[in-house]
């Protein structure tokens, strides 16, 4: 047998033959499938099974009935989660190693795999590409890849994503057996124990349909195991894409997936977990950086990436709604006001009747939130509001509109008349109250001067974006309490919240 220098050639004891290898293959209408699967039972050298999980029926022509081939029929899919998590249950072997219904092996990858396996260690091999346009498809053919890192969570728009770490894979090539932050996910290898009792399985339930390789590896590691790249063997992926709007919407749940997790992993939600997120970063640091990368490198790590975590961590789900509009009262975009609000309303949500804001805010005064919508503070009201009216004004007669519980209206917070009128449309029962308009200082006096004694004496008025202190001593017949965040580069990210004495 002719023997690739790179690839050491293992005889196996009888031992380590004993030890099966269940082999689980995700399957939905895959074209390669048959060739995988034969691809499989002709390279493993040692005692294997093959499950497939068929979810929903196929196209093409499916593998020959085999001894240890076990087919899993389902009649429409359920999701990769749990297709593999069906496939596991099924299997009988000590190993499992799942692949897409779209790869190749070298031979003897199982062998090699199980000689390099500790109880809580999930191993990848190390991947080769298959280029689709080539005639000789089914041969191993682009760059190998034995390093991922994740993606910064907080910077990058796709959320906790895992992509190629070059330069590592570069200076550890001699490296055999290594740490990997993360893996590509169509192949990976471990002992069903750990899979079962160490990573609990995958989460069917907080992730959607995508990135089950994040969550394996970030398990392994928060979890005391550790994820390794064995690069005495191999794998080839073919890369599969389908037909355009196919594709945009696998990108699309993929996305969602992808931000789900990143909620869920920087946040420290895994009951299980002996590690925090941070952690992980720690042990992976340096990271790239947009000052320090290779040049093959695509995403970088902000330096001051602890930043983002305490601030993410601490999150809460006004903070997360703000995100979600764009609004930039929240700290994962500028100002820290959301927890705030959160503290001061998150327990009396629901009896809140009315909220007023001034100032709606528009697409062009909102430039550097992402995905802003028009109003976007008063959509975070409503939907953390679940019972309140919620009035938005502004001087600008393009944002008055109405929908949902939101009504805005026209008002120039310069002239008294247009906030009395105001509070003659809205009614003086206004819960919360916010002064999201004018930074100028004698314009926030004035308006609050103005209508603090128009509204119930209960209200909560709220004066945002304050670049002089001594407004408050203007405002001094109320109580005002005056908190300053901790944001360097925005002067204005201060706020005083106003009541009456």
């Amino acid at each position: 047998m002719k023997v690739n220098p790179t690839i050491p050639s293992i005889t196996p004891s009888s031992s380590e033959n004993m030890a099966k290898v269940s082999v689980l293959i995700p399957s939905r209408n895959e074209k390669y499938l048959t060739k995988t699967v034969d691809g499989i039972f002709a390279k493993a050298t040692g005692n294997i099974e093959v499950i497939i999980v068929l979810e929903g029926p196929t196209s093409y022509r499916l593998p020959h009935k085999r001894k240890n081939l076990i087919l899993i029929q389902k009649p429409q899919a359920e999701g990769l989660r749990k297709a593999i998590n069906d496939a596991a249950k099924k299997a009988t072997g000590k190993y499992l190693l799942k692949t897409d219904a779209h790869c190749a092996f070298n031979r003897g990858f199982d062998e090699i795999l199980k000689k390099d396996c500790e109880d809580n260690w999930v191993v990848i091999p190390r991947r080769f590409g298959m280029d689709p346009k080539t005639p000789a498809l089914w041969k191993r053919q682009l760059f190998f890849q034995a390093d991922y890192y994740l993606t910064c969570p907080w910077t990058n728009n796709a959320g906790l994503n895992t992509t190629l770490w070059n330069e590592r894979a570069e200076k550890r090539r001699a490296i055999s057996i290594d740490e990997t932050m993360s893996t590509h996910g169509s192949v990976w290898f471990m002992p069903k124990d750990y899979y079962f009792d160490g990573l609990q399985g995958l989460d069917t339930e907080n992730f959607g349909y995508w990135g089950e390789n994040e969550e394996i590896a970030v398990k392994a590691w928060l979890g005391g195991g550790r994820v390794m790249v064995n690069k005495n063997t191999w794998y080839a992926h073919l890369q599969m894409r389908t037909n355009n709007k196919a594709q945009r919407q696998k990108d699309r749940e993929a996305v969602e997936s992808h931000k789900l997790m990143a909620n869920y992993w920087t946040k420290n939600l895994w009951r299980k977990r002996i590690h925090d997120f941070d952690w992980l970063i720690d042990k992976f640091w340096p990271l790239p950086t947009q000052n320090n990368h290779y040049y093959k490198d695509k995403y970088f790590w902000p330096e001051n990436w602890r930043d983002y975590y305490e601030i993410y961590k601490n999150a809460t789900e006004l903070c997360e709604l703000a995100l979600t509009y764009g609004s930039d009262k929240c700290p994962q975009i500028k100002h820290h006001y959301t927890p705030v609000y959160f503290d001061l309303f998150g327990k009396r949500r629901k009896t809140v009747k009315k909220v007023l804001e001034i100032g709606v805010g528009d697409l062009v005064h909102m430039p550097d939130s992402p995905n802003y919508k028009v109003g976007g503070s008063l959509y975070m009201w409503q939907d953390f509001f679940p019972n309140a009216q919620i009035y938005g004004a502004d001087i600008l007669p393009e944002l008055v509109f109405e929908v949902g519980r939101i009504k805005t209206l026209k008002c120039d917070q310069s002239k008294k008349e247009d906030l009395e009128k105001l509070i003659e449309q809205t009614g003086r029962d206004i819960d919360l109250f916010i002064d999201d308009a004018s930074r100028r200082p004698e314009g926030q006096v004035f308006t609050c001067l103005t209508l603090m004694p128009l509204l119930k004496k209960e209200v909560t008025y709220v004066i945002e974006d304050v670049v002089d202190l001594g407004i408050m001593e203007k405002l001094n017949r109320y109580n005002c309490q005056y908190t300053r965040f901790r944001n360097k580069s925005s002067w204005d990210d201060r706020l005083i919240v106003v009541r009456n004495k």
